[in-house]
């Protein structure tokens, strides 16, 4: 299974920060019952690992990955905990390195047109837009609809990622005309 395998499996991607690791199975059953096979549990609390380990055995119908992979031993412990895929906010030689050698499909935030012809450059065809909101690529239901602007796409010819979770980087996007006024006085 590779990248794009999971982001096929299903519309989004739901990422989930757990607490509490005996949550976990149950939310992922439901989430797969919901048609959402593929699910991110970030590896922001202690009860990451165990809960990403508790859906791997579990729920096996579910396809579980790690969020928030930092450094090569994030890897390896998200490998091993049963992860299916990781995903990080960034794209560091060491990171993809140690992905490659760990055999587990990485899904690696990008910001810049820079940043996607680098991964590109490594051979990543699939990029989160990440962070979105902060990089200009919120929607807003006030501002004309445009389905092309509303799929996420990291660099132009990329297949777009459901985990984007935003639409394409705001440089790339057409921008609604500003309502102006005249002033009365």
């Amino acid at each position: 299974m590779n990248i794009l395998d999971v982001c096929r499996l299903a519309p989004v991607i739901p990422v989930v920060t757990l607490e509490d690791a005996g949550q976990a199975p149950e939310l992922a059953r439901t989430l797969v019952a919901a048609g959402l096979k593929a699910l991110e549990i970030t590896l922001r609390t202690p009860a990451a690992l165990p809960a990403l380990e508790a859906v791997a055995k579990a729920v096996p119908e579910a396809v579980v990955g790690a969020g928030t992979l930092l450094t090569a031993q994030d890897v390896q412990s998200a490998k091993d905990a049963g992860a299916r895929f990781g995903v990080s906010p960034g794209a560091t030689d060491r990171l993809l390195e140690a992905a490659a050698d760990a055999g587990l499909p990485l899904l690696p935030g990008v910001a810049t047109p820079s940043e996607a012809m680098r991964a590109a450059e490594r051979g990543l065809e699939i990029l989160k837009f990440f962070p979105a909101e902060q990089s200009g690529g919120r929607y807003s239901s006030s501002s004309r609809p445009n389905r092309a602007a509303a799929r996420p796409h990291c660099a132009p010819g990329r297949a777009p990622c459901p985990a984007c979770g935003s639409a394409r980087p705001a440089a790339l996007r057409p921008r609604p005309r500003p309502r102006t006024s005249r002033c009365p006085m």
